[in-house]
């Protein structure tokens, strides 16, 4: 949902400066914001994102009546988990001796991987807000040529075509197995 500006909030957004208004930065966050808007309402008109949700945050608060300090710490700090703190997370989640909060805590890293947002736990009694993450980047095309990847066209600054060598990382996210 887009955010609900007050009056006042409104206001102070049309008095910004025309210099302010066409800063890049201030393009960018108000870009970023409108496409989380936008990502976050089709994840609403997603059937199995809303139905693995409603799974995962029964769960979720089920072990928060009984765990919400190791519960809270564990959210904040993989609230978005990738493939390279693999270790990093199992090493965590091994430090739990409750099996049953132990795969709660599996199925929302596998959810949140899958659908890039993550919770928050906020108030008491303990409430979860969702949070959609950014995007990941622009998307462009490009060819693989030895070990490397190579844009298939990419304008540099005077506006010639030129290319450029980007290394490839391989790595695995698979936490199945946790």
């Amino acid at each position: 949902m887009r955010k609900k500006y007050s009056a006042e909030e409104g206001n102070e957004r049309k008095k910004r400066p025309k210099e302010l208004k066409r800063d890049p930065r201030v393009l960018w966050a108000d870009r970023q914001e409108k496409e989380r808007d936008a990502r976050r309402q089709a994840l609403e008109h997603d059937k199995v994102f809303v139905t693995e949700k409603a799974l995962l945050e029964r769960k979720l608060n089920k072990v928060l009546s009984s765990h919400r300090k190791e519960v809270e710490q564990f959210l904040e700090r993989f609230a978005l988990p990738s493939a390279f703190d693999t270790s990093t997370v199992r090493k965590a989640l091994n430090a739990f001796h409750d099996m049953s909060l132990r795969r709660v805590l599996v199925d929302y890293i596998e959810f949140s991987n899958r659908f890039r947002v993550s919770f928050r736990v906020k108030g008491n009694p303990p409430t979860l807000n969702l949070a959609v993450a950014g995007t990941r980047g622009k998307k462009f095309h490009v060819r693989v040529v030895k070990d490397h990847l190579e844009p298939a066209r990419t304008p540099n600054q005077e506006g010639h075509w030129t290319s450029l060598k980007l290394k490839i990382f391989r790595c695995n996210q698979n936490f199945k197995s946790l």
